[in-house]
């Protein structure tokens, strides 16, 4: 897969989701098919779309009752070390903006070794803040993870 390090070169949204599309295996869809899903969500009003290093974050908050919930699709292109950090920057702007439990569903499989890294940082440096990790795998071989990022964050 190809990746580009953030801190030297940063990619626009455009360039992030051309380049993921091609390497990923995004909702089980053939390139253009996934560009023009990724298009059509793009365009939701309700979307909140944010980068930090060279992964985006789609983000859809729950609404009423449910508006500290979100359900997040990431996509990366960048190096590891670096997406750790985009996943921590994210988790504290969706934090701020209210949201204490997140759910994603994704079929990368290196997303899922990075969430288990996540998982043993959150359970040393979080501890005690009520903040957690879940990741299950479905029958059909998609992962999903829910967080509660808990009241006290970082």
């Amino acid at each position: 897969m190809e990746t580009v390090d953030s801190r030297q070169k940063q990619l626009n949204p455009h360039e992030i989701i051309a380049i993921a599309v091609q390497q990923q295996n995004l909702e089980n869809l053939n390139p253009a098919a996934a560009m023009l899903a990724i298009a059509q969500e793009s365009a939701e009003k309700t979307l909140d779309m944010k980068q930090f290093g060279n992964t985006l974050f789609m983000t859809h908050r729950g609404k009423g009752k449910h508006k500290d919930q979100a359900a997040v699709r990431p996509i990366n292109v960048d190096i590891a070390p670096n997406l750790i950090r985009n996943f921590e920057a994210y988790f504290r702007y969706i934090h701020r903006k209210g949201v204490r439990r997140l759910q994603g569903k994704f079929n990368y499989a290196p997303y899922a070794n990075m969430v288990k890294v996540m998982l043993r940082r959150i359970q040393v440096e979080e501890a005690g803040k009520n903040v957690s990790v879940r990741l299950a795998r479905t029958q059909s071989g998609a992962y999903v993870v829910q967080i509660d990022l808990g009241e006290e964050l970082y």
